[in-house]
């Protein structure tokens, strides 16, 4: 039977060792996720729509709304 400061020697080493292998490991960053569209008209942005119709968008134009950069 080990002698009282062996068993509290050691009782300090397992908690030092359990506390020093219980933190994460770095993580690379991820590439960031590219999103491309394709479609028709519906999917183009319009930078200077037609006078006739002012409110022209496609669903395109409004999509990276959604996201952040």
């Amino acid at each position: 039977m080990p002698q009282p400061l062996v068993r509290i020697q050691l009782t300090l080493i397992i908690i030092l060792l359990t506390n020093l292998l219980s933190f994460p490991t770095p993580v690379e960053a991820a590439p960031p996720i590219r999103i491309q569209l394709i479609g028709d008209s519906t999917v183009s942005t319009y930078n200077n729509p037609p006078k006739d119709r002012p409110d022209m968008t496609g669903w395109g134009q409004i999509f990276g709304e959604y996201f952040y950069q």
